[in-house]
């Protein structure tokens, strides 16, 4: 009896130890997000007299460089508006959050508006829908299945602690847990071999069958209805809206939805997924991912979104 008591103290012990330590690492990286607000968002200039606001996530923070502050888009567009217009004093910010879903965004932009008070908002976001729950709007798109209903608000709810979204990013990447190709839908080149054998054949006939009638992948669904809320907000404030595509490898049907949405709300559209796909070179511009580009991709990235912005007129006044 004795030893069973033991028995029973030491595996409480190791639990309450792997407890404490998932605690203590759930504290240390709410540390290191705040250090990250206090290096990239301390930055405040009221006296910018053109002021812009790029809304994304790690491709819009600048991962893939070294020093993400002075190499991502955000930075090297702001040193364009300063090369062609020196007479005006512009501030281009940007979002240092990574991994960030549509409908957290959509949560914070008045307060983001509030803080930064930008005369155009430029949007590359979407990317992250499937894998990050955490506020995310999904339910209002996926009523009547009380079983996955469930699923999403566990996730959601796991998805708010920062532990379990690194531990997921970590078994997606490292390959341990494989996405739901039937949640990302995309369309595959079938002539490019490659591609098919990465998805699967039969995963790229559901996924046009399912958009020939008219379906669209849930986590697409909540990109837009979140962007279009997005605009929403911003022209109720009379700011500019400004709607980018990823530049890398991206679901084809999220860049469809970015489109439609510019289309039909009538913005500027940057298709940067087409710009960088008809480079010869396009491999050297971006990271072994595939998704992020590198400095250099960074820099030619900033420069074909501010020659689409000049040419549509998307420049300071004192500009046109």
């Amino acid at each position: 009896m004795k030893w069973t008591f033991e028995l029973k103290a030491r595996i409480g012990l190791v639990f309450f130890g792997i407890f404490l330590a998932l605690v203590l690492l759930e504290i240390g990286l709410r540390i290191a997000g705040a250090l990250f607000d206090l290096k990239y968002y301390k930055v405040q200039n009221n006296q910018a007299r053109y002021r812009i606001f790029c809304l994304g996530e790690s491709t819009t923070f600048g991962v893939g460089t070294q020093d993400p502050a002075q190499e991502n888009y955000p930075h090297q567009l702001e040193l364009l508006f300063k090369q062609q217009f020196p007479q005006t004093k512009t501030r281009v910010f940007f979002s240092q959050t990574i991994g960030i879903n549509t409908s957290t965004m959509l949560y914070n932009l008045p307060s983001t508006l509030n803080k930064f008070k930008p005369d155009v908002v430029i949007m590359m976001v979407g990317l992250n829908n499937w894998w990050n729950l955490s506020n995310s709007n999904v339910l209002l798109f996926n009523k009547h299945e009380r079983l996955q209903n469930l699923y999403f608000r566990t996730l959601g709810f796991f998805d708010g602690f920062r532990v379990f979204k690194l531990m997921k990013w970590i078994c997606y990447s490292t390959g341990l847990i494989q996405m739901d190709r039937r949640m990302v839908m995309d369309d595959v080149d079938v002539t490019d071999a490659g591609a098919v054998k990465k998805q699967g054949r039969q995963a790229r006939r559901l996924a046009a069958s399912l958009e020939a009638k008219g379906h669209m992948p849930v986590f697409f669904k909540v990109a837009e209805y979140d962007i279009r809320q997005m605009i929403r907000i911003c022209r109720e404030r009379k700011i500019k809206v400004v709607l980018c595509s990823y530049p890398g490898a991206t679901f084809g049907a999220l860049k469809r939805v970015h489109e439609r949405v510019a289309r039909e709300e009538g913005l500027v559209f940057v298709d940067n997924g087409s710009y960088f796909d008809a480079l010869p070179d396009k491999p050297s511009y971006f990271t072994a991912d595939g998704i992020h580009p590198n400095a250099a991709g960074y820099k030619l990235m900033a420069a074909y979104i501010f020659n689409s912005m000049r040419h549509a007129s998307v420049v300071p006044k004192e500009a046109n």
